[in-house]
């Protein structure tokens, strides 16, 4: 789905809007950068089914979520890139430590390729803190995703 600046409002609904040409329309949002809002759009060149909706808004919906997820963690005041190797990374090395099999504790890149914090770690305890805040920040965008699926009135699209 792209991204359609210019609204103030949701507009969630499903509009025919040529011969051969349906535009689908899911959600509402602001970026920081954008005084106005956005919603969600993608076209079909035919009128679309309710599987063919409910596939492109849940797909929208987990895109969102997962943007999220690796965008949108900070740690002390300072973004953190969770890709799913910098997930994996953190929490063997969590798991290393809290074993007591971490020779040294891990330093690790913060912020952004334009401004990167070097940061290593002073203790387990401010390790497991970094860890579980990421955890934390998983499960809350993961939630997030399920209950905005949950609360879809699919009978708009019909």
């Amino acid at each position: 789905m792209d991204k359609i600046y210019g609204t103030s409002i949701r507009q969630d609904g499903l509009q025919k809007v040529g011969r051969n040409r349906w535009d689908l329309f899911y959600g509402f949002g602001k970026d920081d950068d954008n005084e106005m809002g956005y919603n969600w759009r993608t076209t079909f060149d035919h009128q679309p089914t309710i599987d063919e909706v409910k596939g492109a808004i849940t797909a929208q919906i987990s895109s969102n979520a997962q943007k999220a997820i690796i965008e949108g963690y900070r740690w002390d005041g300072i973004a953190v890139w969770l890709s799913d190797e910098n997930q994996r990374n953190y929490t063997l090395a969590y798991n290393l430590a809290k074993d007591g099999n971490l020779g040294k504790l891990p330093t690790v890149k913060l912020g952004s390729d334009e401004e990167p914090v070097l940061h290593t770690f002073k203790d387990t305890k401010e390790l497991t803190a970094f860890v579980q805040g990421m955890q934390q920040h998983i499960q809350m965008c993961l939630e997030s995703a399920w209950h905005e699926k949950e609360q879809i009135d699919w009978s708009i699209y019909e």
